[in-house]
């Protein structure tokens, strides 16, 4: 990917970090992150570090954006879940199109502004890529088979998606799990359960940080808005007859201004 035209470069790295990361998350900047760091080689001197700094500048404003892009419409993702339970006039696919054609727009904007070099003659170095892309299709169906799975699920169960994705994702892990040690025959079952068992007590005392931080600022939301009395206050503020998607939209400005407060958009 490195090796690309700053062009393809750019969108491989967006598009895969807006993917990978409906599933991964903030994690995938980690991941993604190294992976870019040892691609692009050891740190050398002259204009070759002057190309190694441009392209790291590069990478990671493609991965960011990609990557800050996701919580817009992915119901996978806490921004989502959060709009539509302090809005419960406003159904999710209701939300969803205008979402998705947000994300678009700031997608194809920062491709524009990133992707090319509008300021240089300077012929772009392009070396032949190798890829074995199959590994990259199987993970882009699992996001696939999840994401339709919740939304089957919240409409069944007349709920929500992020409960319907609470619901599929613990299943759709413990299959894919079951399906790297498919070739082991009748002990795959065995060598799932054995993976589970040895992972989850690793893996779970990590998010202790991260649940702490959701479950303070929901908390800390909730005692602000009885202190306040913003069930009172805000039909004072606010036209009564605004319509859902409007809310939608008026709530992301009021999170952003909030933000430099130092408040989290959970609270």
């Amino acid at each position: 990917v490195i090796s690309q035209n700053r062009s393809r470069r750019y969108l491989s790295l967006t598009l895969g970090s807006h993917f990978l990361s409906i599933v991964l998350n903030i994690g995938i900047l980690n991941l993604l992150a190294e992976m870019v760091q040892r691609a692009n080689g050891q740190p050398a001197s002259g204009a070759d570090r002057q190309l190694q700094l441009r392209r790291v500048r590069e990478t990671s404003q493609a991965i960011m954006r990609g990557f800050n892009s996701m919580p817009i419409w992915s119901p996978l993702a806490i921004g989502f879940a959060v709009t539509t339970a302090a809005i419960p006039s406003l159904s999710w696919l209701e939300l969803l199109p205008w979402a998705i054609t947000v994300t678009l727009t700031y997608l194809l904007a920062g491709w524009l502004l990133d992707g090319f070099d509008w300021h240089s003659d300077a012929v772009k170095e392009e070396l032949p890529v190798y890829s074995n892309w199959r590994s990259v299709r199987r993970f882009l169906a699992l996001i696939a088979v999840v994401l339709l799975a919740s939304t089957v699920f919240a409409y069944q169960a007349d709920t929500r998606v992020s409960v319907g994705t609470a619901a599929i994702v613990p299943f759709a892990a413990s299959l894919w799990i079951f399906w790297q040690y498919r070739r082991a025959g009748r002990n795959a079952p065995v060598l799932t359960l054995r993976r589970l068992r040895r992972r989850i007590p690793q893996v779970f005392p990590l998010l202790r940080t991260e649940i702490c931080m959701v479950g303070g600022g929901a908390l800390l939301g909730t005692l602000l808005a009885h202190l306040l009395h913003l069930q009172d206050v805000l039909p004072h503020l606010l036209p009564t007859d605004l319509p859902p998607v409007l809310l939608a939209g008026l709530l992301l400005v009021f999170i952003l201004l909030l933000a430099q407060t130092g408040f989290g958009a959970i609270v």
